[in-house]
């Protein structure tokens, strides 16, 4: 019961393998599905929005929820009551982005949490 939005187009060839394109977007989407189903008001989102420039892509993947997280700060840990089994798709997420040349962003202001990823395009001359 919830709003979903995807926008945008990438013609580029990214720089990364199919594996760990999986990786991040089924962890990003996974973790923004949770949380929305957690939720109990009505104004449940995600908003998934694809950019591409001259040389890079950028996904943003916007949804609704409480969780606080400072930029930059550290990671939140997981809501779920196994601890031991989860919480690993963050660092999953950032590990592969890094291991691609990538930069990953994650806040939350208690109503939105917005998660974006740049990753290199291949630039054909």
């Amino acid at each position: 019961n919830a709003d979903i939005t995807v926008t945008g187009v990438c013609k580029g060839k990214l720089e990364i393998n199919d594996v760990d394109f999986c990786i991040v977007i089924s962890n990003l989407l996974q973790n923004a599905a949770e949380e929305i189903l957690r939720l109990e008001n009505a104004n449940k989102y995600i908003r998934i929005n694809v950019e591409q420039g001259k040389s890079f892509f950028r996904l943003e993947i916007r949804n609704s929820s409480k969780v606080v997280i400072v930029k930059n700060k550290s990671l939140p840990e997981t809501q779920k009551e196994d601890k031991e089994n989860h919480g690993i798709g963050l660092m999953n997420i950032i590990e592969t982005i890094e291991r691609n040349q990538g930069k990953f962003e994650i806040e939350g202001n208690g109503k939105e949490v917005c998660a974006r990823v740049i990753l290199p395009i291949k630039v054909t001359v």
